[in-house]
């Protein structure tokens, strides 16, 4: 089994970053949004909460898209030409993706690569709220072997 990240990685971009400045170009009014996630990451730089309590204030976004999983769909359909050439010269059927990104954008995209093992930060996107922990850095390990994949 071979295990990947995500962005930056598999993705040329971050996903995350991506998809919240195709919904602001498509739905400006998103911006209204603003203050409560630059409160979150002022909150995150002057290390007054953690990464996963910055990203809970940064999707509040998602809120205000009526129809989110269809513009998860538009998106994949527009950016998965980012996904990087070399790894379809290598792609495996038991590889993993195991990403800091939500679950309900990596895993549209890993679905249609043939990615079927994913693990990502659970995040509702209908309420815009983490609901676990943000699956970064360290955490991934964690994350990993409560999966049951270290065996």
């Amino acid at each position: 089994m071979n295990v990947y990240d995500f962005d930056k990685t598999i993705y040329h971009n971050d996903c995350t970053v991506d998809f919240y400045f195709y919904e602001l170009r498509k739905h400006p009014f998103l911006m209204r949004y603003l203050p409560i996630q630059i409160f979150g990451w002022l909150g995150y730089f002057l290390k007054m909460h953690d990464k996963t309590k910055m990203k809970n204030y940064f999707y509040k976004y998602l809120k205000g898209i009526k129809n989110i999983d269809e513009e998860v769909t538009e998106f994949w359909n527009k950016h998965i030409k980012l996904i990087h050439k070399w790894y379809f010269n290598q792609q495996k059927e038991d590889d993993m993706v195991i990403s800091a990104s939500a679950f309900f954008m990596v895993k549209p995209a890993c679905e249609r690569l043939g990615i079927k093992n994913v693990i990502a930060s659970p995040v509702d996107q209908y309420q815009g709220e983490v609901t676990g922990k943000n699956c970064h850095g360290a955490q991934k390990a964690i994350v990993f072997k409560e999966a049951g994949y270290d065996k």
